[in-house]
């Protein structure tokens, strides 16, 4: 996991991208286990489209192991999203 690469959430749907801003171990409670279990979350702002509108989860954190690095044709389309989720918001305001 590398600070400033483009990963996918590959189990959302849909998908969703976003630059990772920092990783952190967390601990959180399992209820199935009925113990306390660390896991590495990955943190950026999650954005994701359908045919029109694109999404931003802003500040979330996601387990690692859910993650895998976009390729160079979907971090394209994720820049593409970013800007058209911008534009609309500075619209907005």
């Amino acid at each position: 996991m590398t600070i400033g690469e483009i990963y996918k959430l590959s189990d959302a749907h849909p998908p969703a991208f976003g630059e990772v801003t920092s990783v952190t171990e967390n601990e959180f409670w399992n209820e199935i286990l009925e113990e306390d279990e660390q896991v590495r979350l990955a943190w950026a702002d999650w954005y994701q489209w359908n045919e029109k509108d694109v999404y931003c989860i802003q500040g979330g954190g996601f387990e690692v192991e859910r993650l895998v690095p976009a390729t160079a044709d979907e971090v394209a389309i994720y820049r593409q999203k970013v800007e058209e989720y911008k534009d609309y918001w500075e619209g907005e305001g």
